[in-house]
């Protein structure tokens, strides 16, 4: 790798563990520096000097240009250019400037796409520069995702959203060899088109001539210098080579002049003939043979390479082993090392070969190398075009679907080997020896490209795997979280089967069962790393016994591994397949009006002014902006640093931590705005046909030539209407207008010009029209395409440019969005389904269907795997598998042929959603009050619903549940409307509510209530005080406390009260307001309440740090929990667990004692746990920041240390089980379920301590 500095040994240490992060997270799979020394070994001393003495050259590399500047050297086939390159790499270098380089190699999939150029590319300027290094580093650390095949996202989040915003102080130099042997370079040139960063960045790109490239450098005018190698200077350059290697020819000195001009006159300015020449008159030693090589030697590649074929096919005796070599070298998906290709070898043959390194040399060596790194490479580009050409006829020609196919089974036949077999027990799953085959990393991480390629002929590589997926699948996923700590690798593996089976268009077979077994594991696979990614990666051996029970009971990893897994158990309702719904957001009757999505964040803007800021990770708030007035637009940049605010009159920017930057008075509402690609101006249109340029870092409104006014004074004078909708074209140039009963209008932003109207086809041009609902454009830039969707649901493409429409659909589109690549629409409807198109084709992937309110807006995550909607009373958050799609480096268009019928996902007819939960002790029953009033019973054994107990008028909310092992329920609604009722069991054991004992309005709004243990007493605490009320055997129902009792709360401090479920000597009730304790003792017979003992509840020598939420005890009182308040993005404490043991009575103490203080035993801040959920005996049991369940016995806490104890980990959960933001927590029931709310329905594991992955001691 790239030399780094040492610093200080700290420095150089945290230096290599940001530089092994960024390698993991730009998935860097070679070394650079390997190819420019590979490209050095044919180069002779003192040859290249002309290049960097060309003025053009000169010119180039000191430009003082601070614009991108750019350097095109062409020349022929052969001609000797990639070492060319490498002096110029080794000249600039020598000169000590920043230097970045790439040799594009056609055949190697890493190094021949533009996505694996930029990671490269950045991967370099991390190693030069420190702040490079530190901003991909936090990239990494902040969780932030993308398409690793994906060029256009790489170059914005990585580019445009951080590198080309940092001040570098010299220039950049970024040299590419092989521009020709890209995978659709045209994309790159998109990308070059327009960017400017803040230092100049010098490109020089060294190919063959081709009339493409011609057309696309020419864009760059003025900051283009461009050279072709003459001929002659290749002449010069081969015959500086020959000389060098002299001693090598069979004639004396005097004849060697004469030789070598016939060499170089015979070479027409290859370098690549002359130098095989030479290897061939190194083995004959008469003059005869000299001039018989050399007059059998054909000019030109082709029949030169036909020459050698024909030499290499006649040693018979080794033919299978030549072309086993010549198929990995040719067909591999990158270069494999002579360790690498002696294990597929083994594989390959059935047999060891003893010197890979001398089988490649003896039996190949005209047509492979092996460098001085010991990879082993074809000698040039053209031979493997040469192998695979289908007219070639030889034995050692290769078919190219043939040579992947015999790949793809040998790199299967190694994952269903006994190497790769998963452990057979919980108790191996730490001493899991691993994989130790040389080939191990090939074919884990590269088999799929082999598979999509293969031919579909045979059955032989769908029967492999099928064995696959049967057996090792487990071991294989575990692998690449562990050795190669990016899961991308298996999206990418589950994209290149998926393309494999739709090429498998057959008519009905026996193996029809192995293809859907094979296309259950790719959906598998994708949601697998959707949802376990952060765990699987930090804990790889999870896979094997952690993840399948959270799987669907119909994936295929759950129907493998049920008769296996042991240990928890989870039910719930929907649970047969993936759910698509991960999270939702409550908005607990404050309506939002509009939906924003960034990279790692969404917001949602309120009526009440506010925009909550959303991780969109974790989907839990992080920020609150304040915009003063309902916020009815919202528009992250490109770099999702700042948001972008409207309602009707004011216009502001934020940070996304909720800091403002600046605000602006408009005299009309903001109908559409987007920033520039390198966010250093943002253009908004107002409903009122206006359009303004601002500065997003200051909100300076730009100069009125640039910013379109004179252009919409035109626009009003043609129509009066107020916009309805609009949108900008990502590169600024064109906005597309909605206006009631017209078409939708296509202006220039540039040229203050009409550019036409878009008229469905089915309309009459001039005469009235349905009006447009939306209008979007694709947000791929080199792709020029207006989506426009009508009121009455009809949806069309159109070419923003001649306004002719492409496709249309009746789609029942009303709401659109686009993808961040471009590929995918979303469109939502007024019944609250969604549907995902192919944006190009408009092919449905996908249609969820929900009867929850309709969609009012879409937006799109960063990385496109995700879609957030807004209701009329939540956001929901989908991860549909339609939105894994096939990587765009692996194809032309934004579209690929879709075969398979749309995904039907079904999220219509929910239950109410769930508001209140409770548990009821041992019994294997969660209380649960629901949005429509009504009160329930779920069964936690199967998380089905059981009976409804009862309801409340006017099907108000239950807010409150409160359940007691006397036999009582308690409840109350949004309007504070309490009910108190006995149950009983009927014949059939189940439980129903027998009478109702009362029911009444409460006179303030109530904060939480709670039965007493026996039943007898109910706690009401309220905003400004508490009370508490018995409850009558008769009809008399509830008697409150005299007045003298009801604890009051005039001092305006939180309180937080608990029953004791196993009551102490002398207490029964405890309250905890600020950091005092107080505990109480209620008499049944006098209906009374008495204040017993008092102590100070102290941390770290001081008071609580924050409120108390809420108190939660062991079920011998022993312990208790103090659930603390916990500020947005502060790092504190969030539990603190004392004992109550000891506590002296009020009366027992003397006047002169001091208070009563008691430390606590045991303290979790907010960076370890996320919730807590109940006590198991005298065990912990909790959430922590990384979704595992854990416990901690409070035996194992350490005296007077309070961050020291043993911890236990005993299983992570999927996301989506606590995903909702409607306030309701899990609760811990019949003693060892966890129960979770999600919507109307229930998720239980059961069995929820019975296995431990690992535990841990955590010191203080």
């Amino acid at each position: 790798m790239a030399d780094i500095r040492p610093g200080s040994v700290k420095r150089t240490e945290e230096t290599k563990f940001q530089v092994r992060n960024i390698e993991t997270f730009l998935m860097i799979s070679y070394d650079a520096e390997d190819d420019l020394i590979a490209a050095e070994t044919d180069k002779t001393e003192g040859t290249c000097e002309w290049a960097i003495h060309l003025e053009s050259f000169i010119s180039w590399r000191d430009s003082h240009n601070n614009m991108p500047m750019f350097y095109w050297l062409t020349g022929q086939p052969g001609s000797g250019k990639t070492v060319l390159a490498s002096h110029i790499i080794r000249h600039l270098q020598s000169r000590g400037a920043d230097v970045c380089f790439h040799f594009f190699h056609h055949g190697e999939k890493t190094q021949q796409s533009i996505s694996g150029f930029l990671r490269q590319i950045a991967y370099q300027m991390a190693l030069h520069h420190p702040s490079v290094r530190q901003s991909l580093h936090t990239m990494q650390e902040t969780g932030l995702a993308f398409d690793k095949d994906d060029e256009r996202a790489i170059w914005r989040k990585l580019f445009t959203n951080e590198i080309f915003n940092l001040s570098l102080q010299r220039p950049q130099y970024w040299i590419v060899d092989g521009l020709d042997e890209c995978v659709d370079a045209s994309k790159l040139f998109t990308l070059l088109a327009k960017f400017q960063p803040a230092f100049p960045v010098r490109f020089c790109f060294v190919s063959r001539k081709r009339p493409d490239f011609d057309r696309h450098f020419s864009r760059f005018g003025q900051r283009l210098y461009t050279h072709h190698i003459d001929a002659s200077r290749t002449l010069e350059e081969i015959e500086a080579y020959i000389r060098d290697h002299a001693t090598m020819l069979p004639v004396d000195e005097e004849e060697s002049d004469s030789l070598i001009g016939r060499i170089v006159q015979k070479s027409r300015g290859i370098f690549l003939w002359a130098r095989l020449a030479l290897e061939e008159l190194e083995k004959v030693y008469s003059d005869e043979s000299v001039n018989s090589i050399l007059d059998e030697m054909p000019e030109g590649m082709i029949p030169i390479y036909t020459r050698i074929l024909e030499m290499m096919a006649a040693n018979t005796r080794e033919i299978k082993l030549t072309k086993a070599i010549l198929t990995w070298a040719v067909c591999g998906a990158r270069s494999l090392s002579v360790h690498e290709l002696q294990a597929s070898l083994k594989l390959d043959m059935t047999t060891s070969i003893i010197s890979v390194e001398r089988s490649v040399e003896g039996l190949c060596g005209q047509l492979l190398r092996v460098d001085k790194t010991g990879t082993v490479h074809v000698i040039h580009t053209t031979v493997r075009d040469f192998l695979f050409d289908r007219g070639l006829e030889s034995p050692l020609a290769i078919q190219k679907d043939q040579g992947h196919q015999r790949l793809a089974q040998i790199c299967l036949q190694y994952l269903i080997s006994d190497e790769m077999r998963p452990p057979r027990s919980r108790s191996l799953l730490h001493v899991q020896a691993g994989t130790t085959s040389e080939f191990a990393d090939y074919a884990c991480t590269l088999f799929s490209e082999h598979v999509v390629e293969a031919s579909v002929e045979s059955d032989e590589i769908l029967i492999l795997l099928y064995k696959f997926f049967k057996t090792n699948v487990l071991t294989w996923i575990e692998f690449i979280a562990r050795r190669k700590r990016d899961l991308f690798y298996i999206i990418r593996t589950a994209r290149d089967l998926r393309r494999y089976l739709e090429r498998r268009v057959e008519p009905p077979s026996p193996l029809d069962d192995y293809v859907k077994f094979v296309t259950l594991w790719t959906s598998d696979l994708i949601r697998i790393v959707a949802k376990f990614s952060r765990n699987l990666l930090n804990f790889p051996t999870a896979i094997f016994y952690h993840v399948a029970p959270l799987c669907p009971l119909d994936s295929a990893i759950f129907l493998q591994s049920k008769d296996t897994q042991g240990g928890f158990r989870l039910h719930g309702t929907g649970r047969a397949t993936w759910d698509d719904c991960v999270s939702y957001i409550d908005y607990r009757g404050i309506r939002a009006l509009s939906l924003a999505a960034g990279d790692s964040v969404f917001a949602l803007g309120q009526k009440t002014g506010h925009i909550k800021v959303y991780d969109a990770a974790t989907c839990q708030e992080k920020a609150v902006c304040t915009h003063g007035e309902p916020v009815k637009f919202l528009k992250f940049d490109d770099s999702s640093q700042r948001l972008l605010a409207s309602g009707s009159r004011l216009l502001s920017m934020f940070r996304v931590s909720g800091e403002l930057l600046w605000t602006f008075g408009l005299q009309s509402a903001v109908a559409t705005a987007a920033f520039s690609t390198t966010d250093d101006m943002v253009t908004v249109a107002t409903r009122n046909n206006l359009v303004i340029n601002f500065s997003p870092s200051n909100g300076i409104v730009l100069p009125a030539e640039s910013s379109g006014k004179e252009n919409y004074r035109q626009l009003k004078a043609t129509t009066r209407q107020a916009i309805l909708h609009a949108d900008i074209s990502p590169d600024l140039r064109i906005i597309a207008i909605a206006y009631r009963g017209r078409p939708a209008q296509v202006w220039s932003l540039e040229g203050d010009a009409f550019i036409g109207a878009c008229w469905f086809r089915r309309d009459t041009p001039g005469a009235a029209c349905i009006s447009a609902s939306e209008v979007l454009f694709n947000r791929n830039p080199a792709v020029e395409l207006l989506a426009v969707a009508s009121q009455d649901g009809e949806l069309a493409i159109f070419d923003p440019w001649t306004c002719r429409e492409t496709k249309s659909v009746s789609g029942e589109a009303y709401i659109l969005a686009c993808s961040p690549d471009g590929r995918t629409l979303a469109t939502g409807d007024t019944r609250g389904a969604i549907k995902l198109w192919d944006f190009d084709t408009l092919t449905l992937l996908c249609y969820i269907k929900s009867d929850d309110y309709e969609v009012r807006s879409l937006a799109f995550s960063g990385d496109g795997f995700r879609l957030y909607d807004r209701r009329e009373g939540k956001t929901k958050v989908w991860e549909p598998s339609a939105l894994v799609r096939k990587s765009s480096s692996d194809e032309s268009s934004i579209s690929e042929p879709i075969y398979s019928p749309a995904t039907v996902v079904d999220h219509s007819h929910a239950a109410p959603g769930i508001i209140s939960l409770g548990g009821m002790g041992a019994e294997q029953l969660a209380l649960v009050g629901t949005e429509d009033g009504l009160v329930v019973l779920f069964d936690t054994s199967t998380a089905k619903l059981q009976k409804t107990l009862y309801s409340h008028h006017r099907s108000l909310m239950i807010t409150h549940v409160s359940w007691s092992a006397g036999g009582y329920i308690a409840t109350a609604d949004a309007s504070s409307i309490l009910q108190v009722w006995a149950v009983s069991r009927d014949a059939d054991n189940t439980i129903r509510a027998n009478k109702k004992f009362t029911e009444f309005q409460n006179p303030s709004s109530i904060r939480s209530i709670a039965l007493s243990p026996c039943g007898l007493k109910l706690l009401v605490c309220e905003v400004s005080s508490d009370s508490l009320h018995w409850i009558s055997n008769d009809d008399a129902g509830l008697e409150s406390a005299p007045k003298a009792s009801t604890v009051g709360n005039s001092g305006g401090m939180s309180r937080a009260w608990a029953w004791l479920p196993q009551p102490l000597a002398g207490f029964d009730l405890a309250m905890v307001s600020n950091s005092t304790l107080q505990l109480y003792l209620t008499n049944d017979t006098a209906r009374d309440i008495s204040l017993k003992a008092t102590a100070t509840l102290t941390f770290e020598g001081s008071h609580l740090p924050s409120s108390a939420h809420r108190l939660i005890l062991t079920k011998t009182s022993r312990f208790i929990a103090v659930d603390l308040e916990t500020k947005r993005g502060i790092a504190a404490s969030k539990l603190l667990v004392y004992c109550l043991e000891h506590i002296p009575y009020e009366a027992e103490r003397a006047l002169d004692d001091s208070p009563c203080t008691i430390q606590p035993l045991l303290c979790l801040n907010s960076k370890t746990i996320r919730m807590f959920i109940g006590w198991h005996d005298h065990t912990l049991v909790f959430l922590d920041t990384d979704l595992w369940i854990c416990s901690i016995d409070m035996a194992s806490a350490k005296g007077g240390d309070t961050r020291s104890y043993t911890r236990r980990r005993h299983f992570f959960i999927p996301f989506e089980l606590i995903g909702s933001d409607n306030g309701v927590a899990p609760i811990l029931a019949s003693e060892t379920s966890i129960v979770f709310p999600r919507e109307g329905s229930l998720s239980i594991i059961e069995d929820a301590l019975s296995s431990i992955f690992v535990s841990d001691e955590i010191a203080g």
